[in-house]
């Protein structure tokens, strides 16, 4: 393996990563998203089943009711005097007991009546301000991403893909050469032969041998955005000729550095004497 195919592969796995990484923290986003709308419809149900129940419930002497209800929930029995005053916004019930002291029923837990009665949030709008920012931040998230994906995912992904481009188009360039060098060693000097009986390459037969035969073999790279270039064809020997070619590639980027790649064969005559 080639340290071009290694960097390619490199670059698959770095890209497998980073989606891997963008995939997972979308959906741990997305369920504390539904965590909290679960956590907002409960809490909604809950008040609703409350209210529903305290329209049901209906008792022929309420003051007395009342004070059952306190004398169980302190472990104590409770005489309360009088009704002081029904707020809607907490809901609650003020009631005046003996000893001075005061009774407050409220469907609200005691953490949630204090706050409201401070004149904080309640817990439904707390959930509701936390929807809001997870929203917000939500927004951020998807730019943020957004901003990763156009600077950094899609050029890695377009290198990933320029490169294995090059890689082929290195293999078709190279069997190009291969043919035209071969073609070029075909071209043997006959009247040379013929005077002297040795064997020799005539170079301007062999320099168009290979022209052809490397025009025919790239005859579909134009295609595939391939410029490639028959650049040298250099009788080295007698008997042997190499032949150079070069490629450039139009990248997916279009601003992205033209890539290039270069190869070499060589090739010797064959002579079958009969």
């Amino acid at each position: 393996m080639d340290s071009t195919t290694s960097i390619a592969l490199v670059l698959l796995m770095a890209v497998f990563v980073l989606i891997s990484i963008y995939y997972f923290r979308r959906q741990a986003k997305a369920l504390e998203y539904v965590a909290e709308i679960d956590e907002a419809r409960l809490m909604r149900q809950q008040q609703l089943w409350r209210r529903e129940g305290a329209a049901r419930l209906t008792v022929d002497n309420p003051l007395r009711w009342l004070t059952e209800q306190a004398s169980a929930a302190l472990g104590e029995p409770v005489a309360l005097l009088q009704v002081q005053r029904a707020l809607v916004s907490p809901l609650a019930l003020e009631a005046a007991a003996e000893g001075g002291r005061r009774a407050v029923f409220s469907p609200l837990a005691p953490r949630a009546l204090r706050r409201a009665a401070a004149g904080g949030k309640s817990r439904g709008k707390d959930t509701a301000a936390r929807l809001g920012r997870r929203r917000s931040e939500r927004g951020y998230s998807m730019a943020w991403w957004a901003m990763v994906m156009a600077f950094i995912l899609a050029p890695l992904m377009s290198l990933v893909v320029d490169v294995t481009r090059l890689l082929l188009a290195r293999a078709d360039l190279q069997q190009a050469v291969d043919a035209a060098c071969e073609a070029a060693a075909l071209a043997g000097d006959t009247p040379y032969f013929n005077a002297t009986g040795a064997q020799r390459i005539d170079a301007g037969l062999a320099a168009s041998y290979a022209v052809q035969a490397f025009a025919a073999a790239t005859v579909e790279a134009g295609a595939r955005l391939v410029q490639p270039s028959l650049t040298a064809v250099s009788v080295v020997g007698p008997t042997e000729v190499v032949c150079e070619a070069t490629a450039s590639l139009q990248p997916i980027i279009p601003v992205s550095p033209r890539l290039r790649v270069r190869v070499l064969a060589m090739s010797r005559m064959r002579f079958d004497q009969r």
